[in-house]
């Protein structure tokens, strides 16, 4: 019996700027959603609505306090699941998918997040959610913001 043994390649450790841009700024994110909606819980109407359809007004009604735990547990979920991907991804660190990993995760955040507060933020002071305007206007402001830090947070990388 020879008494070779076969050593696993060393992981690379991922830059600190990675894991800044895959965790900490999407919960720094995630966590002023969290607190604008809370702000507003107050002058919401009971139920809020939470889905427009393609037709006039909302269509789908939750308590408030319901988009604020879907925006926190997107936050956490949608987080913990770019960090994996960055934290198990193969391959020289960093590369570009490592970096588009990272961006997304802060990108989606910044969308996502806006998208569900802006859909609570028109409707404060409402007495029947069934009078909110439509969140269309709100879309392409998400859009713009979230691709808009997708960007610097490329070049940063």
């Amino acid at each position: 019996m020879t008494g070779t043994t076969t050593t696993r390649p060393q992981r690379e450790r991922r830059p600190l700027s990675l894991w800044i841009v895959t965790v900490a700024l999407p919960l720094i994110a995630w966590a002023a959603a969290i607190a604008v909606q809370l702000a507003w819980l107050p002058a919401l109407p009971d139920p809020v609505a939470i889905h427009w359809g393609a037709g006039d007004g909302p269509n789908g009604f939750a308590p408030a306090w319901a988009s604020i735990a879907l925006t926190a547990g997107l936050g956490v979920g949608m987080t913990g699941l770019f960090a994996a991907f960055v934290g198990f991804g193969p391959g020289p660190v960093p590369n570009a998918t490592h970096k588009l990993l990272a961006v997304m995760s802060l990108a989606v955040s910044i969308f996502v997040g806006s998208i569900v507060t802006a859909s609570l933020g028109i409707q404060v002071g409402l007495d029947d959610a069934r009078d909110a305007p439509s969140i269309d206007g709100w879309m392409p402001v998400a859009l713009a913001a979230g691709v808009a830090v997708a960007v610097v947070a490329w070049f940063a990388l």
